[in-house]
């Protein structure tokens, strides 16, 4: 069953509640207004979505925000709203992943572009993530020995040289790796690498490749 996403919004204003509230509608996603960041943390944000928090809310600092979420492994994209020219907490929140830093009072329109990228990414994240889950399941079912065959032939190893550095015949080789092709449901060489890959790859796509390093279409005031 696919999962509704959700925009978690913490904000003291009621005209920021007001605006994300719209936001979410706008973009099709259910809105949920927390009191403040602990009731965020107590939050199930394993489900697919978004964070709009306001650096004004709730009298605890943003930067402690996003390194509690972080040190929960919440992968759950944030967009943190600051007053008119607040520099500092704008570069805080980018140094701890914030994924983008919007002004406030910000526009339904600016905030809406914010969260559907931010959703995309998080789309895409939670697709890399369940890959490498289920390489990683899969290369754990390998033996030991099926396991030394599998790294040899990623890097690119022929049967001949794998049975030669594990002392073994050809033919060993060859069931070995008869043995693992099925438990990865791979064809091919090319199928393991995708594998090996995916197994180590859940950081190659990073979540806060976005706005956050490229300025939002409502830029910081100086």
């Amino acid at each position: 069953m696919k999962l509704e996403s959700t925009l978690f919004i913490v904000a003291d204003s009621p005209s920021t509640r007001a605006v994300a509230y719209s936001a979410a509608q706008a973009v099709g996603l259910r809105a949920e207004t927390l009191t403040g960041v602990e009731e965020l943390l107590g939050s199930d944000l394993d489900r697919p979505g978004c964070i709009v928090f306001a650096a004004e809310s709730t009298g605890h600092n943003v930067v402690d925000t996003l390194a509690r979420l972080a040190a929960k492994g919440v992968a759950t994209p944030v967009i943190v709203l600051i007053s008119k020219g607040d520099a500092a907490t704008a570069i805080g929140a980018l140094k701890k992943d914030a994924w983008d830093v919007l002004e406030a009072p910000v526009d339904e329109g600016t905030l809406g572009g914010s969260i559907k990228r931010a959703l995309e990414l998080n789309r895409l994240l939670r697709v890399s993530m369940a890959a490498r889950s289920e390489a990683i399941l899969q290369i754990e079912r390998l033996t030991p020995r099926e396991r030394e065959v599998f790294e040899l032939l990623c890097r690119g190893s022929a049967n001949k040289r794998i049975a030669v550095e594990l002392g073994c015949s050809i033919r060993t080789v060859e069931l070995h790796r008869a043995r693992l092709m099925a438990k990865l449901e791979a064809k091919s060489v090319a199928d393991l690498l995708r594998a090996k890959l995916a197994s180590e790859d859940a950081g190659s796509l990073d979540l806060h490749d976005g706005p956050a390093h490229a300025p939002s279409s409502q830029p910081l005031s100086t």
